[in-house]
């Protein structure tokens, strides 16, 4: 991944504070039940081979069998891509002065927004459930007065400290434009 650090400190006068990405357990989730899906191919091989083995050995049904699996195979394969890309590129960059939500939407589409810390008016974290309280991950809720209403950081780790830090850098950057005027 590009060092976006060093972009953003010379060319903006800022600093990236953190960047967050989705709890991983998030992902693993969906990766495992994607995988499940994987073995029904092999499944299925092992069940003709009990109740039709004919099915197996002849000259149009083999090749059927084939590629069905094959293809198949090939469409849980672009789920599980298709997964781990929005995973991995959805993330929000807190920076000094500026909030960045970096949303994938499939393999071919993605939406930033970007607002100033100056217009956030309220923080809210939110843990619902027993496996998120166990992880501790969770919801970040941030209201603004522009024209995005409000940016949703999804299934976060440490909710409630992301919410703590960025109260702490709307007060600072609040100040500052105070101060500067």
């Amino acid at each position: 991944m590009m060092d976006t650090t060093h972009i953003l400190r010379t060319g903006f006068g800022e600093r990236i504070i953190f960047v967050l990405r989705r709890h991983p357990i998030v992902f693993l989730v969906e990766a495992v039940v994607i995988l499940f899906l994987a073995s029904v191919p092999f499944v299925g091989y092992f069940a003709i081979m009990q109740l039709m083995p004919a099915l197996l050995v002849g000259p149009v049904s083999r090749p059927l069998l084939t590629l069905a699996a094959s293809a198949y195979l090939i469409v849980v394969w672009h789920f599980l891509i298709e997964k781990f890309v929005d995973y991995y590129l959805d993330m929000w960059i807190v920076t000094t002065g500026k909030v960045l939500n970096i949303e994938q939407h499939g393999l071919f589409s993605r939406t930033v927004s970007e607002l100033d810390l100056t217009t956030v008016q309220d923080v809210t974290s939110e843990i619902k459930g027993l496996i998120p309280t166990i992880l501790n991950y969770g919801y970040v809720y941030i209201q603004t007065a522009g024209k995005e209403e409000r940016f949703i950081f999804e299934q976060v780790p440490h909710p409630d400290k992301v919410r703590a830090r960025l109260l702490e850098l709307v007060e600072k950057d609040k100040k500052e434009l105070m101060a500067g005027r």
